[in-house]
């Protein structure tokens, strides 16, 4: 036999076991309704959203206990006022009534003629992780959480399920702690099957 035929018959024979070490098995998925995000390294920026009005060039916003947590004088803040996007940062934070919050926002740019009483849209940047790995979030990527995803297996149409756990979390982005590298293909949506289902098929 040639050798290279003796390449070929060889990497039949490995493909084949390969084939048989996976019974084809696994259920069906469609991909119709999943979200495959891939990971990849970038910035998280925590924020926590208030409304409140302008007064004297500050912003007065009012927040509950729990998003107050996160709160420090002298973190930055974007407020919209009528559509234009200023720049301030947190001036003080007091207790108010029935466990309320009221958080002081100074505006940096406060343009002229700008009236008090003036609706406000507040963002307090509360947090940013640099350089940190990060998948598309959803409400199953609640921060601190540990629990399973399936991740696509490269040049195939399987995924293999894995177990995740998300560091810190927005509505729009999670933090990898462990369980993933960049570069992976991961489905975050649900997959609708058992959950000792430890491969599936998409289609």
């Amino acid at each position: 036999m040639q050798p290279s035929l003796l390449v070929v018959t060889a990497a039949l024979i490995a493909l084949n076991s390969a084939r048989a070490s996976f019974p084809d098995d696994a259920p069906i998925v469609s991909r119709e309704r999943l979200w495959i995000d891939t990971v990849r390294r970038g910035n998280l920026t925590r924020r926590v959203a208030a409304y409140g009005s302008v007064k004297r060039a500050e912003a007065i916003v009012e927040v509950n206990a729990a998003a107050v947590q996160g709160i420090m004088v002298g973190q930055p803040a974007l407020v919209d006022v009528h559509s234009e996007l200023l720049h301030g940062k947190v001036a003080g934070i007091s207790a108010g009534p029935g466990g309320a919050y009221t958080v002081t926002v100074a505006l940096l740019d406060s343009p002229a003629g700008l009236a008090d009483h003036s609706p406000a849209a507040v963002s307090i940047q509360t947090e940013q992780l640099k350089d940190v790995l990060l998948i598309a979030g959803d409400r199953r990527l609640a921060p601190g959480r540990t629990l399973s995803l399936f991740k696509l297996e490269p040049d195939s149409d399987y995924a293999t399920r894995v177990v995740v756990r998300i560091g810190k979390a927005t509505n729009r982005l999670a933090e990898i702690g462990s369980g993933l590298v960049e570069g992976d293909r991961v489905i975050t949506t649900l997959v609708d099957v058992p959950e000792s289902t430890g491969r599936i098929r998409l289609n």
